[in-house]
């Protein structure tokens, strides 16, 4: 039995390429749309790893069974991955993250506020399809206008 806590940090490029709205609500109150593709590109990261795995084992001679732990501590390169043995290794995480993102915010003069979500379309390997294991990101901005 493995029990695996994964810590990535990962610094990246991400670029946006917006269509963007302005609604004008009352005299300084004005709703903004927007909405496009983004592409990220992965510059660098490390990740951390710990694992706790337990095995069973029964001694020939005497049939008394007992249980042996072991935890063990990897760190490696985010993009490169981490080979540990035949059986058991980390995949690396892929550099080009695509995907699509859309805000809503309000302007009030020149304060605003704005929530925004980003989803990921790019796959992480092959054989995932599931999107709940995809990036998503919700982001709270709020600003002021000079």
């Amino acid at each position: 039995m493995k029990k695996r806590m994964l810590s990535p940090r990962v610094i990246i490029c991400n670029c946006l390429l917006w269509l963007n709205w302005g609604f004008k609500l009352c005299d300084d109150v004005r709703l903004k749309l927007a909405v496009g593709p983004y592409v990220a590109v992965g510059i660098g990261g490390r990740t951390h790893a710990y694992v706790s795995s337990s095995k069973y084992n029964i001694d020939e001679e005497t049939g008394v069974g007992q249980y042996e732990y072991r935890n063990d501590y990897y760190r490696f390169g985010t993009f490169k991955g981490k080979t540990v043995n035949e059986e058991f290794g980390f995949e690396a995480s892929p550099r080009l993250d695509w995907g699509g993102t859309a805000s809503v915010g309000i302007a009030v003069k020149r304060i605003s506020f704005t929530i925004g979500y980003d989803l990921a379309w790019g796959k992480y390997n092959k054989e995932q399809n599931d999107l709940r294991i995809r990036n998503h990101m919700v982001s709270f901005i709020s600003g002021y206008t000079f």
